[in-house]
């Protein structure tokens, strides 16, 4: 095919040919007109028709500029065959020709008309159909972005769905730092952060890095500008360019902030009126988020912090089964199953090893409870399971066993190092005085020892060997280790 440009060549081309050739013809019809038309008139007629197929000819090419031309160019014709003495049939032919002509306008006329009138149409048909191929590409835009919501609400659906299965606090922190940084993948850093038990400062938990060096997050930092204001305002916050960014003290923001930084998101975990700490994204490109992007992360963290609240009331809940909540020991049930496990341990161990249990009562402390009352009871208590916590190691255990007694295994410790330590708690908690209503109390222990395998092999057997040395101690006058 043609393009438009060889096209209008071809016509200019033809179209110069046919002016020539017209004027050669036109020539050639005055002089046979003048000399030869009484002899020939037969190619007189000839001549003068192959004028007019040249004549249309052009017009084919020029269009109705071509029909201007040629018609200038047959009326001088016509001029100068009529100022000739001619036979009556070349006037009758000549007018005819004239007629035919100006039918043959009148034709063309018309037509270019219908013509003009059909290519209105088509550009009329033409914007509707641009029109229709415009609202498509709209709707088909619409249905991407809506597609690309549901996809989004679904996999938010599956983060929801896995993470009400999770409970511990460890595995809660690990999947939604995660999934925040998969659902969000513009970032380079994901880090979370958890305010403390004081409820003043926070705590960095967990990052997640997208082709970076761990090495930036050596030193990450808690408190910089933009979590604070988060943190103060209690919104989430968009920041494009960290470096035009009226909110912040420009003048400092690159002595505070890393030189890769240059925009973030961040959203705080908000439970009812409680702000748990904060999710947020770092990027290395300015302007790489927008608001949905900020959207989707406040979802999110909307979604995790109901998720962390509820692993924070299940570990409370955890440490109420295995904590004592007043003094915050193992209760006796830990207590019992580590002695068997303990036991079974040791059996199966092809090393000499031993271990100690203490177990420990508070002499006297119906009668203080009596004459003071629990809350100094309640006291007492506390003060004695500290003392017993900071005396032992940290592979030992201590546990409430009940009432106002108290059960400890030191591991690795024969009778004579448990003694030891046995002899310190008793005069440590001896010499911590109290003073109640302007009286001074002095707190006393009694303490029985048992030693594995010593004095038996089984677990049972060790605890009621020690309970009976700590009876024995108080037959004895109490404040005694035996």
């Amino acid at each position: 095919m043609l393009s438009e440009i060889e096209k209008e060549r071809n016509q200019k081309v033809w179209g110069t040919f046919t002016i020539i050739l017209s004027l050669v013809l036109s020539a050639a019809t005055f002089i046979f007109n003048k000399y030869f038309l009484n002899d020939q008139p037969l190619f007189f007629s000839v001549l003068l028709g192959g004028f007019w197929i040249i004549v249309l000819s052009s017009w084919i090419a020029f269009g109705n500029l071509g029909s201007l031309i040629f018609l200038s160019l047959s009326i001088f014709s016509y001029t100068l065959l009529l100022l000739q003495p001619v036979h009556v049939f070349i006037q009758v032919y000549l007018f005819g020709i004239i007629t035919f002509w100006f039918i043959l306008a009148w034709y063309m006329n018309d037509f270019h008309s219908k013509i003009s009138e059909k290519n209105f149409s088509i550009e009329t048909r033409s914007e509707d159909l641009n029109k229709l191929i415009n609202e498509n590409n709209q709707e088909t835009s619409k249905n991407r972005a809506l597609k690309n919501k549901i996809e989004s609400f679904s996999k938010l659906s599956n983060v929801i769905r896995e993470l009400s299965f999770t409970i511990t606090m460890d595995a809660v922190l690990d999947k939604v730092t995660t999934y925040i940084f998969q659902m969000l993948d513009k970032g380079d850093v994901c880090s979370l952060y958890l305010l403390n038990e004081n409820m003043r400062t926070m705590d960095f938990k967990r990052y997640l890095l997208r082709n970076m060096s761990k090495s930036i997050m050596l030193n990450p930092k808690t408190r910089d500008d933009f979590n604070q204001w988060v943190f103060q305002h209690r919104q989430p916050l968009i920041v494009n360019d960290i470096e035009q960014d009226f909110r912040f003290d420009q003048s400092s923001m690159k002595e505070k902030n890393p030189p890769w930084l240059k925009s973030l998101i961040i959203a705080p975990l908000i439970t009812g009126n409680k702000i748990l700490g904060l999710a947020r994204i770092d990027s290395t490109e300015k302007e790489a988020f927008t608001i949905d992007d900020l959207r989707l992360l406040m979802i999110l963290s909307n979604m995790s912090a109901l998720i962390i609240q509820n692993a924070i009331l299940y570990k409370k809940t955890e440490d109420l089964a295995v904590h004592d909540d007043l003094t915050g020991l193992y209760v006796a049930r830990i207590f019992h199953e580590k002695v068997k496990s303990i036991v079974k341990q040791f059996a199966i161990s092809e090393k000499d090893e031993k271990f100690s249990i203490l177990m420990i009562d508070l002499d006297h402390f119906k009668d203080l409870n009596d004459e003071y009352g629990h809350v100094i009871g309640d006291l007492v208590l506390k003060k004695a399971a500290a003392i017993i916590s900071d005396c032992i190691n940290r592979e030992d255990t201590a546990s409430r066993y009940g009432g106002e007694e108290f059960g400890v295994i030191l591991m690795n410790k024969n009778h004579k190092e448990a003694f030891v330590i046995a002899e310190k708690i008793r005069k440590t908690l001896e010499a911590r005085h109290m003073t109640v209503r302007r009286k001074m109390i002095t707190l006393t222990l009694s303490i029985g020892i048992s030693t594995y395998p010593d004095d038996a092999l089984e677990g049972d057997k060790l605890l009621k060997i020690a309970d009976e040395r700590l009876y024995k101690a108080k037959e004895l006058g109490r404040n005694k280790v035996i």
